[in-house]
């Protein structure tokens, strides 16, 4: 693996490489103390105060920026960070903040009034030097249970305190709160706790990162009665279960007719088999989804006594799936934002 380059050969790469991909008669070019890129066309020109970064978290690339653009009065649309890497969430951030960016592997965006000139352009999404054994990914069992205790509970807590309250390894809890602060989605308090969690930010992140709940391990069945019927029989069921996706969303915040069920449940067979479920390849109106994680409180009951899952997971899970599921999943998180009394303790 070869190492991060320099930051003078972070500048030097930017520039070079941003330069080919401007159109006719554009031209980009870096200061001789490497302070200044000048941005010119037909006569007008332009220029950005540089922030070279290198190997840096977006929380730290954010303030490296404002603290930057504090000292040396450059506004924050004439100041434009290079680097080795960024990150969507770093890039996502300089976007609120009108700071052109652009990174050694070809992510770029520069924006200028005078000369005028929008230039946006896709790169590597991972970076090419991982170097650290932090947590990445918001993928696995441990790191979503840990999401679910940490969404569904109010700031300020401690990290064990939560741990113990909620029955979740408190190293995993450790290593996903390292990752949001990281990210620019967690501040800690002065005691090492959680203060405050962006955690609409968190969900769209965790639902970036997992798979729909259709590739998950699924029972798939038909109701040939209707999803009425379902319901009516889910309400009387003696079973544990939990309903997700699209049969959760249209007891919270209803989109569109529902076409499809999702319900988590320890045993998919033995649900099935009291409902009345068909099993079938093909044509499935009802998942049934294994889980032993069931909300035990804290949980939303539906109007038809139909127990939800945790509100964080159903928003996952309508968000990383397809068709119209993800608009449902903004609905839920537009319900959460109104209702937060409602599903964190």
């Amino acid at each position: 693996m070869s190492d991060r380059p320099s930051t003078s050969m972070i500048a030097k790469l930017c520039t070079e490489a941003t330069a080919t991909t401007l159109p006719p008669r554009w031209d980009l070019s870096l200061g001789d103390n490497g302070a200044k890129l000048s941005l010119a066309s037909d006569g007008k020109s332009s220029e950005f105060s540089i922030l070279t970064c290198r190997n840096n978290k977006p929380s730290e690339l954010i303030n490296l920026a404002e603290e930057f653009s504090t000292k040396s009065g450059a506004s924050f649309e004439h100041l434009i960070v290079l680097a080795d890497f960024l990150s969507p969430r770093s890039r996502a951030l300089l976007n609120d903040r009108q700071i052109n960016w652009i990174d050694t592997t070809g992510n770029v965006r520069i924006v200028s009034s005078s000369p005028g000139l929008y230039l946006e352009r896709q790169g590597s999404q991972n970076d090419p030097w991982p170097q650290d054994s932090s947590l990445r990914t918001l993928k696995g069992a441990g790191a979503e249970r840990a999401m679910r205790a940490l969404l569904s509970t109010t700031p300020p807590f401690g990290i064990r305190e939560l741990a113990l309250r909620c029955q979740v390894s408190a190293a995993t809890l450790s290593r996903v709160v390292d990752l949001l602060e990281r990210e620019a989605m967690l501040t800690r308090s002065q005691t090492g706790g959680v203060a405050s969690i962006n955690w609409r930010e968190a969900i769209l992140r965790w639902s970036e990162d997992v798979r729909s709940v259709r590739t998950r391990a699924a029972l798939t069945c038909i109701e040939p009665r209707g999803l009425q019927v379902l319901e009516r029989n889910l309400a009387a069921s003696s079973l544990p279960f939990a309903a997700t996706g699209s049969l959760a969303a249209k007891h919270l915040a209803p989109v569109a007719p529902l076409r499809t069920a999702a319900i988590y449940t320890p045993d998919p067979l033995l649900l099935s088999r009291e409902l009345g479920l068909q099993r079938v390849e093909r044509g499935a109106n009802v998942m049934l989804l294994e889980s032993d994680e069931l909300p035990v409180r804290g949980c939303v009951q539906g109007p038809s006594d139909i127990v939800l899952a945790s509100i964080p997971q159903i928003a996952v899970d309508l968000l990383s799936g397809s068709g119209r599921e993800p608009a449902e999943g903004e609905a839920i998180l537009d319900w959460m934002e109104e209702h937060k009394d409602e599903w964190r303790n």
